[in-house]
This record gives structure tokens, sequence and C-alpha cells, in this order.
């Protein structure tokens, strides 16, 4: 969808600046302006990341140069598994989740919930309940992810 957008927002551009070149120079200063927003466009896309970077006065760093933020990128780096990666190891992430849990004191018995036997049709009798503690407010943790840091 963005690209359909930026492409839009060009073609626009490029026909406003086709349109001015049309007041000013007659069908050859449309062509002439088509010429340059073509060029502006190529120019653009191929450079448009060494513009931004010169914009901030980017600079490259090494761990001699700036070491805290040299580090902050390899401590980020080392934990290519955690618990919130986007395709985390599943038994690293049970394992996580079982210790959250002993850490807002949830009994191990109501860890673990063993699924259905069977999935379609699930019998209400059948199924197996699911074990929920209550985890008393004083007891909760408040997340990172929680915009409101509720507890």
């Amino acid at each position: 969808m963005n690209t359909l957008k930026t492409g839009m927002l060009l073609a626009v551009l490029t026909a406003l600046f086709m349109s001015l070149g049309l007041i000013i120079g007659g069908r050859g200063g449309m062509i002439i302006a088509l010429l340059i927003a073509v060029g502006m466009n190529v120019f653009t896309y191929w450079n448009a990341d060494k513009i931004v970077l010169r914009m901030h006065r980017a600079r490259e760093v090494d761990a001699d140069s700036a070491p805290e933020f040299y580090g902050l990128v390899g401590d980020l780096a080392g934990r290519g598994d955690s618990m919130f990666s986007t395709h985390p190891d599943t038994q690293n992430r049970i394992a996580a989740l079982e210790a959250m849990a002993a850490e807002m004191g949830v009994p191990a018995a109501a860890q673990r919930v063993s699924p259905p036997t069977s999935r379609w049709p699930v019998k209400p009798e059948a199924a197996t309940p699911c074990a929920t503690t209550a985890v008393p407010v004083s007891r909760r943790r408040a997340s990172a992810l929680d915009p409101l840091k509720r507890a």
C-alpha cells in the first residue's frame, strides 16, 4: 500500500511539474519538465539513503569512537532468541513463560494445561478445563509492553 501511495504522489508531482512546464514553455517546456522530473525521481530513488544520512550528519562508528553505542548494538544482537523476537525457539519461549509464572506466584500445576485429545467436535464434558489461578494485584508485575503501565 505504501508503494502505491508513493507512486501516486510521484505521479501527481510529475504531472504538476509538467503542467507548470506547459504553462511556461508550451509543449517543449512540458517535455523538458518531464525529463527533469524523471531525472530527479531516478536520482532520489538511488540516493535517498545517502541524502538522509548526510542530512542527519550520520557517521560510522566503531568500538573505539563510540563504545557505548557499539556495546548497545552488540548486546541487542546477542539476544537473537529472546521471548519477544519474531520467531523465538518454542522451548525457550515456554521456559521464559514458566519462569515468569513462577515469579508471579502461579502454582506449578496451573502452569501446565494438557490440550484436548480431539479437536473436532469438542464435547464440553470431554474438554480439559483450563486451570487458571488468579494472581493477586499485589503480586502482578507491570509489563514493559503496556503503555498505561497497569499492574
